[in-house]
């Protein structure tokens, strides 16, 4: 029903505007009188002058109001289109058109916004704490960004294996800062802790077996 009602405003506003681009007066009588007569001149079955100002009075006042089919096709055929029925598809299909352009221009203009918000003003990070993320330079605890630990630095969660430890030639992949006499955090890189800024520490056997892996097997 509302669908219905927008497209009778719609019919309707376009009505009176093609009577102002004729030359019709820019009042309801004018535009009424207008109307009715050049209707009846193309050979249509037009509604009185008095019913045509009683739309355009309550499209004003966009007032409910009740039209008969009709009517609505005469008014049509004044548009130039073929009924009411033609009327509704040829400007449905517009509607349609111009919300999805419309909609492609919005999602487009976000994505282009989005893009340029995080290339262009994300220039710092901070740590979360697993790794470091990208972020705005105002935001608390950020820092330049540096890519080498933005890329490589992480906290890791142990793991007994031994490749996990070192690599083939024997050298460690792990770094570790001491937490208290017993618990160690462990780091993909070398570096300094990211909250604490104290050196981290190579990982090495008695290590590993004293404070991560007590049954700890090189070969």
């Amino acid at each position: 029903m509302k669908r219905e009602s927008n497209m009778q405003y719609k019919l309707l506003s376009m009505v009176f505007e093609k009577a102002l681009e004729e030359g019709a007066p820019n009042t309801k009588n004018g535009l009424a009188t207008h109307i009715h007569n050049t209707m009846d001149e193309m050979g249509l079955n037009p509604p009185t002058s008095r019913s045509i100002g009683t739309y355009h009075q309550k499209l004003g006042t966009k007032e409910d109001y009740s039209i008969s089919r009709e009517i609505l096709n005469e008014f049509c055929k004044y548009l130039e289109y073929e009924n009411y029925g033609d009327f509704i598809n040829a400007n449905s299909n517009k509607s349609t058109n111009e919300y999805r352009f419309r909609y492609v221009i919005i999602v487009l203009l976000a994505i282009i916004g989005f893009f340029i918000y995080n290339t262009t003003i994300k220039k710092c990070m901070r740590w979360d704490g697993m790794q470091y993320i990208k972020v705005h330079c105002e935001e608390e605890n950020a820092k330049p960004t540096d890519p080498g630990l933005l890329a490589n630095f992480r906290k890791l969660e142990a793991d007994c294996r031994k490749d996990f430890f070192f690599n083939k030639e024997g050298d460690p992949k792990v770094w570790y800062y001491k937490v208290g006499d017993n618990d160690l955090e462990l780091y993909s890189s070398p570096g300094v802790h990211p909250v604490k800024g104290n050196d981290l520490r190579k990982i090495n056997e008695d290590m590993i077996r004293k404070h991560i892996c007590p049954t700890y097997d090189n070969d």
